[in-house]
Parts: structure tokens; C-alpha cells; sequence
């Protein structure tokens, strides 16, 4: 029962760092245009999110900068989604 809970406590935690990289994307496009609150808000999600995404980026500088589209976050998300669910079978198996 325990192991179990742990299970989806990990696939719980790696859902909303998922969901705030995806936040943090989709505002990025918006960035210039927020108000002083929602720039705040936007500051917060990326203090939060760089430290998942940020090996990612050192990873696809060369690439994103030849064709203009940073693809670390989409490759942070599927790192963290199998990372999550490899953890959750280990810890239901035990």
C-alpha cells in the first residue's frame, strides 16, 4: 500500500513539473506583453522549471540556434515522463 502511494506521489510530481514547463513555454511566447503581475507570475514558473530544462538547453544550443526552435523543453518532458514512470515500476515492484 505504501509503495503504491510513493508511486504516485513521483508520477504526481513529475505531472506538474510537466505541466509548468508547458505553462512556461506557452507564456514565453507572450512574454513581452504581460503585465507587471503575470511577469511575476511568469518569473516564478521559470525559477522553478530552469533547473529541469537547463541540461537540456546546453544540450540543444547548436541546434536551436541554427534553426530557431528550443526544443529542450519537449526533450525535458519526455526525459522527466519516463524517469517518473521507470521510478513508479521499480517502487511497485519491490
Amino acid at each position: 500500500m505504501g509503495a503504491v502511494f510513493l508511486a504516485r506521489v513521483i508520477i504526481g510530481f513529475g505531472n506538474v513539473i510537466i505541466m509548468l514547463i508547458c505553462l512556461q513555454a506557452i507564456m514565453s511566447w507572450f512574454v513581452n506583453v504581460f503585465p507587471a503581475g503575470v511577469a511575476k507570475f511568469y518569473n516564478v514558473v521559470c525559477m522553478i522549471v530552469d533547473p529541469f530544462v537547463r541540461p537540456f538547453r546546453k544540450l540543444t544550443m547548436r541546434f536551436a540556434y541554427t534553426i530557431g526552435i528550443d526544443f529542450s523543453p519537449l526533450i525535458a518532458i519526455i526525459v522527466i515522463e519516463t524517469v517518473c514512470r521507470i521510478l513508479a515500476m521499480i517502487i511497485i515492484s519491490v
